[in-house]
């Protein structure tokens, strides 16, 4: 029988914004959530020797295995007209299987979040093949919408070996090749997987083939002050949620409730305690009468 630990693997990112240096990455955000919400989880981060949140992942996260590389992946970050724009100056090593530590394919779930093109295919199939964990994905980093043929293929094979696949309005959009949501949603009817679409202040919308068609509705906050990482602390929670048995509604309106919490400050610095997320939870059902 599976366990229902989480862990996620992606590596740690610098983003450099206006001379000031934050940390980031899905491993950061979703760990930092996690570890809050006192979940069973560890994250495997990929970053150099000297890397200068190292104190961060041992007050704030503690369930950490690193992986080193040669670089620690940065990015430069602008926001033009509220929207962010990510160069990167520096990339880490690509994944392969063999750094990953053999208890990790003994979770329940395992969370892969490739930032900078370094997931190969390999490396996700035998990710899959060594495992008989749940197997979610957030496979781009690119809310353009604009795909290379050769990201197009990636998506084609990658969900021959995932489970759950967590994508942006815009990245459906892309992949669809369609400028209409409802036709883009024919497109995900090719697939058994379970699709995750974060559509921002709707909330998300949840597809599977013959299951489910919907979208599951968020917190609206007063004020956001970042909404850098939201999808990794969504995916985050929803898997928190699943882990713990509820059911599929909910464990996405988690995800949803976590993410839109994050938002309040900048960085993986700060993230929703437990008892908030509960709280939260509480007053959006009675106010949206969400009961599932």
């Amino acid at each position: 029988m599976l366990n229902k630990k989480i862990v996620i693997i992606s590596q740690s990112s610098l983003d450099l914004f206006e001379d000031n240096l934050y940390l980031g990455g899905p491993v950061s955000y979703g760990g930092s959530l996690l570890n809050n919400l006192g979940a069973d989880f560890t994250v495997i981060p990929m970053f150099k020797k000297d890397f200068p949140f190292i104190d961060y992942y041992k007050r704030k996260i503690k369930n950490y295995m690193p992986i080193f590389s040669k670089n620690t992946t940065t990015f430069v970050m602008n926001l033009i007209e509220n929207k962010r724009y990510v160069t990167p100056i520096k990339k880490a090593d690509k994944f392969d299987c063999s750094m990953i530590p053999d208890e990790a394919f003994n979770a329940g779930f395992i969370y892969l979040s490739p930032i900078i093109n370094d997931m190969p295919i390999n490396f996700i199939k035998d990710i899959k093949s060594k495992s008989k964990a749940i197997i979610a994905i957030d496979p781009f980093n690119n809310d353009s919408g604009h795909f290379s043929k050769e990201e197009m293929s990636y998506f084609k094979e990658l969900v021959k070996y995932t489970d759950i696949i967590k994508l942006s309005e815009n990245e459906l959009l892309g992949l669809a090749g369609k400028n209409e949501f409802s036709k883009a949603v024919d497109f995900l009817k090719n697939f058994d997987n379970l699709f995750l679409i974060t559509l921002g202040a709707l909330g998300t919308f949840v597809f599977k083939k013959e299951l489910i068609n919907k979208i599951i509705p968020t917190l609206r906050m007063k004020k956001i002050v970042d909404a850098t990482g939201c999808g990794d602390v969504f995916l985050a929670g929803f898997l928190y949620g699943l882990s713990n048995d509820y059911s599929l509604e909910k464990s996405v309106l988690w995800g949803n409730v976590c993410a839109s919490l994050s938002t309040s400050s900048k960085g993986p610095g700060y993230m929703p305690a437990k008892d908030q997320v509960i709280q939260s939870l509480e007053s959006f059902n009675k106010r949206d009468k969400f009961k599932k």
